[in-house]
């Protein structure tokens, strides 16, 4: 089986750099970890790739670092001060960049390769020789990677059992030169796959022959890979081990089926207990449900002293006390669906806040705009507009709005998944049969999709806006435009306010899913992503 290495822990899902990314990987059985060690002024060994400090991290306020700020300027003590995960997502506020040894601790606990980039070989001398004692400690789990034949002479001296990593492949030549100076057993060489991530690397892209010379002097190992056609490609080349962000995974709880987005009498368009609908989710196989009630907080611009919470920790209540009472049936998963908490994010912080979540689904159900009978700043959700009185032009402002309210909302709001992308298009296609073309808001949605990918959000598949004109599915450049550009949390749910309608058609949904190319889905459990591969 191909050995799987996380590039800055599961960084397509965490922060980078960060214990999160490292123990998601190793929660999600990869088999290493890349990382890179820099020195602080007190040459303390902290994870950072960066030399400046200033794109991962934040000052205690959520506010940018400002002007440049090397991190070798700072001492441990005052890297302490700044918060490295809440530029990455909201709901990992308050995480401190980690020190080498917090890792390697972690890592000889769980059996897990640790590959230290080559960038080690820049450390001052005493943050250099502080390593290298670290790795004399942890040798069994520790691999370096070098770049040049001089470290490499450097590090087989100290380390003859240390596995070695070498990543500046450039010929043929150069890959027999470094096979003289170790063991086949105790070296892999790194090519790189011609991709978006790698466009910028002046080294040969794998080819055949560089990767058959690679494989008769050491194990191969390809990077930075977003797919699984692409890993097909490397493992067509005979690739022992490749690195990925997150996007690839090792097999893990298949066929495992959730909903995640349902309703019931604790919202205000569903009167049905939730016990039922949990039946019925068992009765259709499914392992999870979350209870993700309404929390539309634009109904609150008017009166803001209303209770957005108390039926959220009612609807909570119950799921639990389910849960202890069917055991391991099926899981019923605490949530909420927050509806345009963007007009007053003050409430949606209060909403978020107030209960131990599994998932936050986050949702645009109403825009400002002007649509049909002249109203400005429409409080009424898509579900209520009279699509057969719309103009063309009012429904093309409406989907602008709404587009870059999805875009605030992703980049703001602390959410887990982005429900129903194409919501508003899929009631007038339901009632009225008449179907708007979301083709003109692409570059609106690229935006929307790079943002939810960069964040670690899901992309929702809801089956209850899953539509089909004459046998095709309607806007699919959507879901396309989504994995193309590298997006792999995908969550199906759907959107149920009724026990018949929990779970129904998520299998062939799923179905749809892998025929697109997607190996997995995923669920959220305490607000982190569990992949669940394809059957």
């Amino acid at each position: 089986m191909i050995r799987l290495q996380a590039h800055r822990g599961v960084s397509a899902e965490c922060p980078e750099n960060t214990m999160p990314a490292f123990i998601t990987a190793i929660e999600q059985g990869y088999n290493a970890i890349e990382t890179d060690v820099m020195a602080t002024k007190d040459n303390k060994l902290v994870l950072h790739h960066d030399v400046t400090i200033n794109r991962t991290a934040r000052r205690k306020d959520g506010s940018a670092v400002g002007a440049s700020l090397p991190l070798a300027c700072l001492t441990y003590e005052e890297l302490l001060e700044y918060d490295f995960g809440i530029a990455y997502h909201k709901k990992y506020a308050g995480t401190k960049i980690p020190l080498l040894e917090d890792l390697l601790k972690l890592a000889k606990k769980n059996g897990v390769e640790i590959k230290i980039d080559a960038k080690f070989v820049k450390l001052p001398a005493d943050a250099k020789a502080a390593l290298f004692e670290l790795v004399r400690e942890y040798e069994e789990i520790v691999a370096l990677t070098v770049n040049d034949i001089e470290t490499l002479k450097e590090v087989r001296e100290l380390f003859p059992n240390v596995h070695i990593h070498y990543g500046r492949v450039y010929t043929k030549e150069t890959i027999e030169e470094a096979a003289k100076l170790v063991p086949a057993d105790k070296v892999t060489f790194w090519l790189p796959y011609n991709n978006e991530r790698t466009s910028y690397v002046t080294v040969p892209f794998i080819n055949e022959e560089l990767a058959k010379t690679a494989k008769e002097h050491g194990s191969l190992a390809v990077w930075n890979l977003v797919n699984y056609k692409e890993l097909a490609a490397a493992e067509a080349f005979g690739a022992d081990t490749i690195e990925t962000n997150g996007q690839i995974k090792h097999e893990q709880n298949v066929g495992v089926l959730s909903d995640m987005h349902t309703h019931n009498k604790n919202s205000h368009d569903a009167n049905c207990e939730i016990r039922p609908m949990v039946e019925k989710a068992i009765e259709r196989g499914l392992s999870y449900m979350a209870v993700t009630d309404h929390c539309d907080v634009f109904l609150c611009e008017d009166d803001r002293s209303l209770d957005m919470c108390s039926h959220l920790i009612t609807a909570a209540k119950e799921a639990d006390e389910l849960n202890a009472e069917l055991g391991d049936k099926c899981y019923a998963l605490r949530g909420v669906e927050l509806g345009d908490g963007i007009w007053l994010p003050d409430i949606a912080e209060k909403v978020i806040g107030c209960l131990d979540y599994d998932v936050i689904v986050g949702a645009v159900h109403a825009v400002k705009c002007t649509v049909a009978d002249g109203q400005v700043g429409m409080k009424r959700a898509f579900s209520q507009i009279k699509y057969d009185e719309i103009t063309d032009d009012q429904m093309d402002e409406l989907l602008n709005s709404y587009c870059d309210d999805l875009l605030t909302m992703v980049e703001t709001l602390d959410i887990d998944i982005m429900a129903h992308l194409i919501c508003p298009t899929g009631y007038p296609l339901r009632r009225f049969n008449k179907f708007y073309d979301m083709a003109p808001y692409k570059a609106k949605i690229e935006k929307i999709l790079r943002a939810i990918i960069r964040k670690g959000i899901a992309f929702e598949v809801n089956a209850a806006l899953f539509l089909e004109i004459d046998g095709k599915q309607p806007n699919l450049f959507v879901f396309e435009m989504f994995r193309d550009l590298g997006g792999h949390l995908i969550t199906v749910s759907t959107d149920a306010h009724s026990p018949g309608a929990v779970g129904n058609g998520l299998a062939e949904r799923v179905q749809w899913i892998k025929d697109m190319g997607f190996r997995n889905i995923f669920y959220f459990k305490d607000r982190k992503a569990i992949p669940c591969t394809i059957k």
